[in-house]
Order: structure tokens, then sequence, then C-alpha cells
């Protein structure tokens, strides 16, 4: 005898996406593989980096190439070229979480529920961040 946990919740799940966050904090998902040099088009003097390569104290590493593909379910970020030129500090990578964190809360249009069930008993959790840096 365990417990067990299942969901009662019959909406659709979205598909999966690439995500980048913009400069100014607005997220663009991307549902089918494209590539870096299509998207920069419209961004001169800028690169995209996977999330992955982002450590501080180091250089941005994971910079995508011209044919290198947004892959789906990955995070990457928008960022003006001088960023490569400086190793990435503390108010860098609080200004990108800022930034990412902005663009998932525009990003919900309504709050996920979701009902777990435990044993004997029923608990409703919902799904959020663990605070909202807007309202402090």
């Amino acid at each position: 005898m365990g417990s067990c946990v299942s969901s009662n919740d019959t909406s659709p799940v979205p598909p999966a996406t690439a995500k980048l966050i913009l400069m100014d904090g607005r997220i663009q998902e991307f549902s089918e593989e494209v590539r870096s040099q299509d998207i920069l088009r419209g961004y001169e003097g800028h690169f995209i980096c996977n999330s992955d390569g982002l450590y501080v104290g180091q250089y941005i590493s994971h910079v995508l190439r011209d044919n290198d593909r947004l892959e789906i379910g990955e995070l990457y970020f928008l960022l003006p070229h001088r960023k490569l030129q400086f190793l990435l500090t503390d108010s860098d990578m609080a200004s990108l979480l800022f930034k990412s964190n902005h663009a998932w809360l525009s990003a919900q249009k309504k709050k996920l529920n979701i009902k777990l069930s435990y044993g004997f008993g029923k608990y409703q959790a919902q799904v959020q961040p663990l605070f909202d840096i807007h309202n402090q």
C-alpha cells in the first residue's frame, strides 16, 4: 500500500516550444526548430545563447552559430554582442533571471490548477513561481 499521485486535469497540454527571452523581457516561442540566423535578421548586433551556457564569473558559452537551430524544450536569451566581451556578473545573472521570470509570468494566461490525490484525501495544488519579484 503506497501513496499515489494522479491528475484529474483534462485540459490539453500545450505543445513544447523553444523559448527565446528578448532584451525587453518579452518571450518568443517556437513550436518548430528554427535557425538562429532567421531570428537574428531582425536584431542586428545581437546573438542567441542557450541558458545552459550562463555562469557567474565566466564568459557566455553555448552561443548559437547562424545555422544552429533553437531546440524544442530549451530556453534561450537574445543578448547584445558587447556581452561576449565580459565575464558574467551577479547583477547580469540577476537581470537575466528577472527577465526570464517576467517573461514567464507574462506568458501565463491563467494559473494552472492540478488536483492531486494522496491515498485517502484529495488536495489541490497551485503551481506558480516561488515569488513574484514585481510585487515586492
